[in-house]
């Protein structure tokens, strides 16, 4: 009796299902996780044989004549059917008619291995593509890093993770040249940093440079009217006016404004005690150059607007924008002894001009 019990007691089919086994939908994207799942399970059950073709299928029946019943047939026809009932409910909608047709757990995992082993390769070198070339552009660091660790949870899936050594390496070498200083400070940390740590300091550098953009950004550009200037009684010649209509680089090398003072301040005098307007050592200086200043508005900015008097009768030249407080422009760049691309805002400041030429200017700013 208690060998007939142990007989009828190992010829019971193991019982599985689907959502309990293999709880992991397979998709056509996440084969080789799904594939470790269910070996795993199976090899823990001592099923592994039912699917790699290991465990051959007994013959039906035990004489020629095909009248007596083969049991062992009988128990691994129903435990094969259970393996692969689970193996169908794992998989999703569009990988299901796959195997729809498959008449034996072994004959549905040959045909998932033949029709998604080599997308999910394919799918591998895609996204491991995808990490290496993946700029960060215009995004937002939480976006790029978000976009990143996406990619490598999709690899994790397709059964190539990816470490945080490597997926940190990928997204520092594709911020652009903003974070450069801090890639080599990186380089050179001999501490692992993960994922999250390195979102913190990413996040926090982000900040202090929108930050300085934004100062930047708030720095409009000014720039003086100038017109080339002919004195014949002071050795001739053209010579450019800076901000406070001295020629550049005359007289004792004043002119350059001291932004750090406050209230009144002389740009001619580099001294705090009046305003340039009322500046006597100006005056004098203009008059003996036979320079004039036309009027500006009491509040309007510090940069003046300087006209010659031509004493030679010849016809005044087009007026250019030569120098200013913070840029100089030029219509001739041969006029200027060094150039530089202008990168700042596309507003130009010309100070008080509109009160001296509002015909030709109509408006101060460019």
């Amino acid at each position: 009796m208690t060998s007939d019990s142990n007989s009828t007691a190992s010829s019971s089919p193991i019982r599985m299902s689907a959502s309990k086994h293999f709880p992991i939908k397979l998709t056509k994207s996440n084969y080789l996780v799904w594939r470790r799942q269910v070996q795993t399970t199976l090899v823990g059950l001592d099923l592994l044989g039912y699917v790699d073709g290991t465990l051959k299928m007994p013959p039906p029946f035990l004489d020629a004549a095909h009248k007596q019943p083969n049991p062992a047939y009988t128990s691994w026809y129903r435990q094969d059917a259970i393996i692969l009932s689970a193996i169908l409910g794992s998989c999703t909608d569009l990988v299901q008619p796959l195997i729809s047709l498959a008449e034996t757990a072994a004959d549905a995992w040959s045909r998932l291995a033949k029709n998604l082993a080599n997308a999910s390769r394919g799918r591998i070198i895609s996204l491991k593509s995808q990490l290496a070339k993946n700029p960060r552009g215009n995004r937002t660091i939480e976006a790029f890093i978000s976009d990143m660790t996406t990619i490598a949870s999709d690899l994790a899936l397709a059964g190539s993770p990816v470490s945080d050594e490597d997926l940190s390496v990928h997204i520092m070498s594709q911020l652009g040249e903003d974070y450069s200083s801090l890639y080599q400070s990186l380089r050179g940390c001999n501490a692992d940093v993960s994922i999250d740590e390195l979102t913190t300091i990413l996040k926090d550098c982000e900040r202090e440079i929108l930050a300085r953009s934004a100062v930047s950004a708030d720095l409009v550009p000014t720039a003086n009217h100038a017109q080339r200037m002919r004195n014949s009684d002071r050795g001739g010649g053209s010579t450019r006016h800076g901000s406070s209509g001295v020629p550049r680089g005359g007289l004792r090398g004043r002119g350059n404004f001291n932004p750090s003072r406050g209230g009144r301040y002389c740009q001619f005098c580099d001294l705090a005690s009046h305003d340039t307007r009322f500046c006597r050592k100006l005056q004098r200086f203009l008059r003996d150059n036979n320079v004039t200043i036309a009027p500006s508005r009491p509040d309007g900015p510090a940069a003046h607007v300087t006209v010659s008097n031509d004493s030679t009768g010849q016809p005044i030249p087009p007026w250019i924008v030569d120098s200013g407080a913070s840029h100089h422009v030029s219509n001739d760049p041969a006029s200027l002894t060094s150039l530089m691309e202008y990168g700042g805002p596309d507003e130009i400041r010309l100070g008080n001009a509109l009160d001296s030429f509002p015909d030709v200017l109509g408006s101060p700013c460019l």
